[in-house]
């Protein structure tokens, strides 16, 4: 989970619809439109670099909108466009998981789930060396419930996770484990220059195993994130 700089949907043809006599459906002729829910994932995607908003993995074996506030609890927040992002489809985390009744932690208050798009994940959360997420040390005591709200409604550390995000922590590690603590300054630019060009470019889903320990150590001027 990352930050996402959410752009307003132009225009915003949601506010047509009305929750108190419009209902969310999938089913043809969908509400929103089919043509809406085109626009809608297309804006999506654009603000969440084409992963899911939560796990960050691919959308292409699978994919839904995703009420952030649920739609039987915030009926108002059905079309509202802030409260929409893109999930994966896996039953055992992310978007189905969080309301489901197979999930123990589905009684979670919303305040305590963080919203990528209005706060920074990677206060909360660290991405380790061994894959999984958990919460950052020296918080709060309320941005430590939060933290670990998340990780366990969102289930972010589902086992299919972690080998997954081994490959892009390692895939950034195997370059920065060539700068020497006394590496002449060229030398660690070419390797900085060889992250940029070789790594950073495909590091499109769980990119934060890779760029969070990348910021740790080189600090956030020395790289972009995808």
């Amino acid at each position: 989970m990352k930050l996402l700089y959410r752009t307003p949907l132009n225009p915003n043809f949601l506010t047509q619809y009305n929750p108190n006599t419009d209902k969310w459906s999938v089913k043809e002729p969908c509400t929103p439109s089919s043509d809406h829910r085109n626009q809608i994932w297309i804006a999506l995607l654009s603000i969440q670099g084409g992963v899911c908003a939560y796990c960050e993995a691919g959308l292409q074996n699978g994919r839904h909108i995703e009420h952030f506030a649920n739609r039987g609890k915030r009926p108002d927040l059905t079309f509202e466009w802030t409260n929409l992002f893109g999930s994966c489809n896996r039953n055992d985390c992310c978007g189905h998981y969080k309301d489901s009744s197979r999930n123990p932690f589905s009684g979670y208050n919303l305040a305590d789930l963080i919203k990528p798009d209005r706060e920074d994940p990677w206060h909360f959360l660290v991405f380790g060396s061994d894959g999984r997420v958990s919460v950052r040390d020296g918080l709060s005591v309320n941005d430590k419930i939060r933290g670990q709200t998340t990780i366990d409604v969102f289930n972010l550390n589902a086992p299919h996770h972690v080998p997954e995000r081994l490959s892009k922590y390692y895939c950034v590690q195997g370059h920065l484990g060539l700068i020497e603590e006394d590496a002449e300054e060229a030398i660690v630019d070419l390797i900085l220059d060889e992250i940029r060009s070789s790594v950073l470019p495909h590091l499109d889903t769980y990119s934060s195993a890779a760029l969070q320990p990348l910021e740790l150590i080189l600090g956030p001027e020395n790289y972009s994130t995808p």
